[in-house]
């Protein structure tokens, strides 16, 4: 068996990176940039005030000032003519011609179209003043390629003039899972049957986290339907993720069935828990395919640890897959020799500690329910004490 190291390595060393595809910008946000954003104009493209108050010449030193005339924001810039006099300015209005300080309007005393400064008051140039260009000139870079679209992102884009973006196209993945026993939540269930639950998990992990697109499918334990269905998914997907038929069992025709269809296997077998008989290859079109086991929590476990940071590096994404490292808030002892994916519950408004949370096997996925994720204790280690830190995987 490879490490969950190695296997994360192989993993990502052997994708294919994602196409790109124009969207309108409203639609862009937690997408991938697929282009270089640059500055359409000077920002700002005029010196304007940041305060509301009165522009005046920081050199024209007088007891008093007549209002001159007025300055909205949203209107051209006007001019300030002689000394002794001011505008009164809105904030984000263009400063004045001949103007190069603002005076808050709250150190001021007015009366009519006169005001007198407070003692506090400074003429300074540039006092209140956003500079033309201060923040960025026309041409410049504002947003590098393969950045993730948030709110301000978002923000930027559409100050620059960017009503289609060039974002990174979502793979479309099909999701498999294969048994005999499994039947669907709309279906009557037998005594001998259980409810597919993990490919209705696994497609809500891929939607939150906003990496593909994705349509669920379910497959008998029969080689020759097998390959017809998975061929089909081969052509007509940009990679597969299974789940069950992976492991040891009689009637697990998974790995065999992939070889037909030209899968080369990388990897066969996790040293993990759980979700040790995981496999991964590469279809003849360089398509991915991961074949998750079929007990819930492993299957789950490898989607978040393995999947998903595979979609984020097709995308483009340049961050870690897991979100910094918590602290253990209780002892864990864990004798194997395997790497240890532990869920954990985190209590509200703390993003320091870890409680584990126990499962009875790797299929009381009931047991996953209010976990925040889990967190990867090193195979090294059997015995691991409170305020250990470690790895976490956010769900």
């Amino acid at each position: 068996m490879i490490t969950v190291q190695q296997a994360e390595s192989l993993i990502l060393n052997n994708l294919p990176q994602a196409g790109s595809e124009q969207l309108p910008v409203a639609d862009s946000i937690g997408r991938v940039l697929a282009e270089n954003v640059q500055a359409e104009r000077d920002q700002p493209p005029f010196d304007r005030a940041t305060m509301d108050g009165f522009a005046m010449a920081a050199n024209d030193l007088q007891t008093q000032y007549r209002i001159a005339g007025i300055a909205p924001a949203g209107q051209p810039q006007c001019g300030l003519n002689n000394s002794g006099e001011c505008i009164e300015i809105m904030t984000g209005a263009p400063i004045p011609n001949g103007a190069d300080c603002v005076v808050p309007v709250e150190l001021v005393e007015r009366d009519g179209d006169w005001i007198r400064l407070h003692a506090e008051a400074r003429l300074e140039a540039g006092r209140f003043v956003h500079a033309t260009a201060s923040d960025n000139a026309a041409g410049s870079q504002l947003i590098a390629a393969d950045t993730l679209i948030g709110a301000p992102e978002l923000a930027v884009l559409v100050s620059a003039g960017y009503a289609q973006v060039e974002v990174r196209r979502l793979p479309a993945l099909a999701i498999i899972a294969s048994g005999d026993e499994l039947v669907d939540v709309d279906q009557p269930v037998a005594s001998h049957q259980i409810r597919r639950s993990n490919d209705y998990a696994m497609q809500g992990m891929l939607s939150k986290h906003r990496v593909a697109t994705s349509r669920r499918w379910h497959v008998q334990d029969d080689p020759d339907v097998q390959q017809r269905l998975l061929g089909e998914c081969l052509e007509r997907y940009d990679g597969l993720v299974l789940t069950g038929g992976v492991s040891m069992g009689r009637f697990d025709y998974i790995p065999e069935v992939l070889g037909k269809l030209g899968v080369k296997v990388i990897f066969h077998r996790v040293s993990q828990r759980p979700g040790k008989p995981m496999w991964f290859g590469i279809s003849g079109q360089g398509k991915p395919v991961f074949a998750l086991p079929g007990n819930p929590v492993s299957a789950l476990v490898c989607m978040r640890r393995y999947v998903v940071p595979a979609l984020q590096k097709m995308l483009g994404l340049l961050q870690t897959s897991y979100a910094g490292e918590l602290q253990l808030t209780e002892a864990v002892n864990f004798k194997p020799a395997l790497s240890y994916f532990m869920p954990v519950t985190l209590a509200a408004g703390d993003m320091q500690n870890a409680t584990p949370q126990k499962t009875n096997t790797s299929g009381d996925f009931t047991a996953l329910a209010g976990t925040a994720g889990f967190v990867e204790l090193a195979r090294e280690q059997s015995h691991f004490e409170a305020g250990t830190k470690a790895p976490f995987y956010p769900w």
